[in-house]
């Protein structure tokens, strides 16, 4: 059931919406961090806040929310070989007179 649980399907596009939010985050996080340790004079004080910021990212970004599978890919039908062993010589002698 754990399994099942942590694999998650994400499309496309909601790897890029993941993308560009984990990156935004830790911009944020990075900015806030600094201007409250700045503020406070305490790096252990900016590390927390960074350390929170990061913590948020991880939780929005990591699942597999089911907003991030809102334009599943629709594969093709694979196509089967002609010969039995996969190669395709006949075709490349074909090409090459």
């Amino acid at each position: 059931m754990l399994s099942t649980w942590m694999e998650g399907k994400i499309d496309f596009e909601g790897q890029k919406l993941t993308e560009d939010w984990s990156q935004q985050l830790i911009a944020f996080s990075t900015v806030a961090s600094f201007v409250y340790g700045y503020w406070t004079e305490s790096i252990s004080s900016m590390l927390l806040v960074y350390a929170i910021g990061y913590a948020i990212t991880i939780l929005i970004c990591t699942p597999a929310w089911p907003a991030y599978n809102k334009h599943p890919v629709t594969w093709l039908p694979a196509i089967e070989d002609e010969n039995e062993d996969g190669s395709d010589d006949g075709d490349r002698a074909a090409k090459d007179d």
